[in-house]
């Protein structure tokens, strides 16, 4: 899904996020959060950036741990491709002036976007790109383990719309009723698929069955929805505006909603789920630091920095808990791995 991400320049403040996370309120009940002593030593990290580059930005990890991102060398943007032995390959679809990878698949099946225009990377490094029925700025966000993918476009003179593309490259797109633009779509193995879409007056979560169904949500008292993520069976997690701040929510198939977030934090804002239902995202600080955190099943929440980070943003968590994304240290924005226990 499509994110904009500040660079926070200013200091830590000490360990002011687990202060915080430890007044963690779960509306629905939910266990309080984990603040184990000993987290540094279940887990541990591995950071990385791609040679030449100047921002490492990782975006989707597959089940086997390979992840794809973007980094920038100060010029523009490239794809790039780390397998789960810490090998990375770079790569641009042929012609591009940038390239901005978002998801892979089980597969290693790459989409993304390059010069406005969908793309899709197999595993042996061939290229397809694509776009609607005419060029349009064409942003594919999710691909599932059958190739289908999921995104958003908008032509000139046109609204903004949601779309799915077959592997065979059929091409259909849809909107929900009343929706005057789409967008921030995600894919499950099923074919079903969750966003957020505008009526001019709130912005509103949708489910997509693989059918073509559609379903509305709002979690209570949401004003507007942000990047909704869908796992196998159909739970979904994002976060919603209150009018007062941003908190998390899990939506689990029956429409049931749980919401969380961390008092003194700006926002909660999960960014993916995995097929166990943990989450994973990040908490905005009063000094506009981002700081991770991941969620389980039960609602035990553990926050978490890499080491030496000054602001850490999860993007993607993969079935075995293994989680990636960036971080900023006094330098330059790099990648990191974070592997459970």
């Amino acid at each position: 899904m499509l994110k904009t991400r500040n660079n926070p320049t200013s200091a830590r403040i000490g360990n002011r996020a687990a202060w915080s996370a430890a007044l963690l309120l779960s509306v629905c009940g939910a266990p309080p959060i984990d603040l184990d002593s000993k987290e540094s030593a279940l887990t541990s990290f591995t950071t990385f950036d791609v040679p030449g580059s100047v921002s490492t930005s990782p975006q989707s990890i597959s089940p086997d741990g390979t992840i794809t991102g973007s980094y920038y060398d100060g010029t523009t943007l490239h794809g790039f491709v780390r397998d789960k032995r810490g090998n990375i390959n770079t790569f641009d679809p042929p012609g591009s002036s940038y390239t901005r990878p978002t998801s892979i698949n089980p597969a290693g099946v790459i989409t993304g976007q390059s010069d406005l225009h969908g793309f899709v990377r197999r595993p042996d490094g061939a290229f397809t790109t694509f776009d609607p029925p005419q060029p349009c700025f064409t942003l594919p966000t999710s691909i599932n383990p059958a190739g289908t993918i999921t995104g958003w476009y908008q032509c000139q003179d046109e609204g903004q719309h949601g779309f799915v593309r077959s592997s065979d490259g059929t091409f259909t797109t849809f909107d929900p009723p009343g929706s005057q633009w789409t967008a921030d779509t995600s894919i499950n193995p099923a074919g079903t698929i969750t966003g957020r879409y505008s009526d001019g007056t709130t912005v509103h979560g949708f489910v997509r069955s693989s059918h073509g169904a559609f379903t509305t949500f709002d979690p209570p008292g949401s004003r507007a929805i942000w990047s909704p993520s869908i796992n196998p069976d159909g739970t979904i997690t994002g976060h919603y505006y209150d009018g007062i701040a941003s908190r998390g929510f899990v939506r689990r198939p029956d429409g049931a909603f749980t919401t969380f977030y961390f008092p003194g934090f700006q926002d909660t804002a999960p960014t993916s789920i995995n097929p166990a239902g943990t989450i994973t995202g990040y908490r905005l600080d009063g000094s506009f630091r981002t700081h991770g955190f991941v969620r389980n099943n039960n609602g035990n929440i553990t926050p978490f920095d890499v080491p030496g980070s000054l602001s850490t943003w999860p993007t993607s968590i993969n079935p075995a808990g293994t989680i990636t994304g960036s971080y900023d240290d006094e330098t330059a924005t790099h990648g990191f791995v974070r592997y459970p226990r």
